[in-house]
């Protein structure tokens, strides 16, 4: 489909490059909550993740 040249290319340059950029924004992505005002003074929300687990556990015990 590609020749070896294209192919070379795409598995030595472009694939880690991405890679890389992924890995840039998730650390970028990641770090900004640390400067969000009112990011950490309020709890993590319990509530939607056991209202989530609830209705799994509910589901899987009725079948």
């Amino acid at each position: 489909m590609f020749s070896p040249k294209i192919m070379s290319f795409l598995r030595q340059f472009l694939a880690p490059f991405l890679i890389f950029l992924t890995f840039l924004f998730a650390l970028v992505v990641v770090s900004s909550r640390a400067f969000l005002p009112s990011d950490m003074f309020e709890p993590a929300p319990i509530g939607l993740i056991s209202d989530a687990v609830s209705v799994v556990l509910s589901l899987t015990a009725s079948s």
